[in-house]
């Protein structure tokens, strides 16, 4: 399931970036050749980028992908508690998840009717349901991850 759920994530987050990619052209080209605003432009874009960061976080959480300093990390895997450390780290981390979805859930109800003035069929509810969604996922992707960290250390190092 896990699988299924990812690329259809990484189909959405493609389409999105296509959408950005046109957003930050359409602006460009409009405010230099056409001399005209395009302000909606500018907050399809934000919620494009808002979208891809909430929706391919997850996925980097998943696959080990995210940027992270390892020097630390290399002092502890010498040591007998690294698996430990890693797994309550993975629950510090669950701590921040539901506290991201908290405030993404409180938001979306709060400013769900507040429309984006540019942008009329699109309020700033839509976006904070994408970061609400994004970070359920990324709750998701923090459990499995510490799952297969648990598994793999009781499989000795296999999957």
């Amino acid at each position: 399931m896990t699988k299924k759920l990812v690329k259809i994530i990484e189909m959405v987050n493609s389409a999105l970036v296509i959408i950005l990619a046109f957003s930050v052209l359409f602006q460009i080209l409009a405010r230099t050749i056409f001399h005209i605003p395009a302000t909606w432009s500018t907050e399809i874009g934000r919620a494009a980028f808002i979208s891809i960061v909430f929706l391919g976080t997850p996925i980097c959480v998943l696959n080990d992908s995210l940027m992270k300093i390892e020097f630390v990390k290399e002092m502890i895997d010498k040591t007998r508690f690294a698996k430990v450390v890693d797994i309550f780290c993975d629950i510090c981390i669950y701590f921040f998840d539901i506290t991201l979805a908290y405030g993404c859930y409180n938001r979306t109800i709060s400013e769900w009717d507040v429309v984006i003035p540019t942008v009329e069929f699109m309020t700033y509810g839509y976006i904070y349901l994408i970061m609400f969604i994004g970070s359920l996922f990324l709750l998701y992707c923090s459990i499995v991850k510490t799952k297969n960290r648990i598994t793999k250390e009781n499989n000795g190092g296999e999957k």
